[in-house]
């Protein structure tokens, strides 16, 4: 009967260790994605910041490429953080997208 429990205690203890290994790394997926998330939203901030600063038009036009490209990798982002099952209410990463999309709107008006 010892044998048993002992059996049916280990099969326990696999199966909640498998569940712990899973919700980690699905955490640890969408900490990493939010995280590039928020690198490429600050590194688009900070080229527009140069690219109004800017003095010479090829300064200007260099940072113009570089927005452009940094608005791709914070789209980019943004799939890969939604498809990485992250913890929050879908209607609150509806709304980061909405608030990232009026600010996209207001950087292609200039």
């Amino acid at each position: 009967m010892a044998l048993l429990v002992g059996i049916v205690g280990l099969a326990a203890l696999n199966a909640a260790s498998h569940s712990a290994q899973l919700i980690y790394r699905s955490n640890l997926a969408s900490v990493e994605a939010l995280g590039q998330l928020r690198a490429a939203a600050i590194q688009a901030r900070v080229d527009l910041a140069n690219q109004v600063l800017s003095v010479a038009d090829a300064d200007t036009e260099k940072f113009t490429d570089a927005v452009a490209a940094d608005l791709q990798a914070v789209a980019a982002a943004m799939t890969v953080y939604r498809a990485s099952m992250p913890a929050p209410e879908p209607q609150l990463i509806d709304d980061l997208q909405a608030n990232w999309e009026a600010y996209v709107a207001v950087v292609n008006e200039r």
